[in-house]
């Protein structure tokens, strides 16, 4: 039932997704131009070293060596070498090394904060309209919610960023060195352990969000109440998110094929919005409460699914 109510509020909401594609991109056009403005000029030198070394070519022949089974040792080898190729230009350019990688998680940081701050306004939005069947705007609730985003994104970005560092970590150590006996175990490995790590990011904090947003509580009253309406739900949460991760995934190497990359960003953002319309619907359903998943349909999680559709109270024209 929770799959259906999802799909239909998905349906209800579909065109919040322009509005998501829109707001990325300007926010990753704003941080390109500065980023590209400030470390262009002072990489210039180090980038061209780099660049020799073809350390993207020797990754890409190792992943199609090892999905081919053409000489995957070999790639391996050669990939291996690049990384310690690497390392010795950058002791060779330790200013502008420096300088760079300052710059870049900088920038990086506060990408991800006005990123992370639209998830309060599409929780924001989906809340209004599950809650009351109201409309609001990207932009504006954007802006009338920036405070209470803005405390929410800079605690989840470095959530992020933790569980990131970690994990993804964990995925590449585990799979280089199962590589050392088979490349294409090794890759398979972190590929499961990267899906795990984004799934474990999800799956950790998946009421934080919500509990703001619905109960109008505070950042850290609702992480505390994520936390309590999560236990006994983890790995249930944890092994919907995983399966989802997994679809998305084809999802958006399918949509890249096809479109040659175009699509990929509505893809994504279909994506995103389909992650904070699960959220809400589970919250909102542990918690008991009614919620629309159309402009005439009301769903009572205390009913079942068939009398809390038919129920002539769950109806508001």
């Amino acid at each position: 039932m929770l799959t259906k109510n999802i799909n239909s509020i998905f349906l209800s909401k579909a065109t919040l997704v322009f509005k998501m594609v829109l707001f990325l991109l300007i926010i990753v056009l704003i941080f390109s131009v500065i980023a590209f403005s400030i470390i262009m000029p002072v990489s210039k030198g180090l980038r061209a070293d780099i660049e020799q070394v073809g350390l993207g070519y020797k990754f890409a022949s190792y992943v199609e060596a090892t999905l081919t089974n053409t000489n995957p040792e070999e790639a391996r080898v050669e990939l291996l070498d690049a990384i310690y190729k690497i390392d010795d230009i950058m002791a060779n350019w330790n200013g502008a090394v420096i300088g760079a990688i300052v710059t870049f998680v900088i920038l990086a940081i506060l990408y991800g904060i006005v990123y992370f701050m639209s998830y309060y306004t599409i929780s924001d939005i989906l809340n209004n309209f599950m809650s009351s069947n109201s409309k609001y705007g990207f932009a504006a609730n954007f802006i009338a919610n920036a405070k209470k985003s803005f405390i929410f994104s800079i605690w989840y970005t470095l959530y992020v960023i933790g569980v990131y560092v970690v994990g993804f970590g964990v995925a590449i150590g585990i799979g280089l060195l199962i590589g050392r006996w088979s490349a294409s175990i090794g890759l398979f490995v972190m590929y499961l352990l990267a899906i795990g790590t984004l799934a474990t990011r999800r799956a950790v904090t998946p009421f934080w969000m919500p509990a703001m947003v619905a109960k109008d509580l505070s950042c850290k009253d609702a992480f505390y109440k994520n936390f309590e309406l999560l236990k006994g739900r983890f790995w249930k949460t944890y092994g919907a998110y995983f399966m989802l991760y997994l679809l998305a995934v084809v999802l958006f190497l399918g949509s890249s094929i096809l479109t040659f990359g175009v699509a990929m960003i509505f893809a994504f953002c279909a994506v995103w919005l389909y992650f904070q319309i699960r959220d809400m619907v589970a919250f909102y359903h542990i918690n008991g409460m009614k919620y629309y998943i159309d402009e005439q349909t009301v769903i009572d999680p205390k009913k079942i699914y068939r009398d809390a559709v038919l129920d002539e109270e769950n109806f508001k024209l």
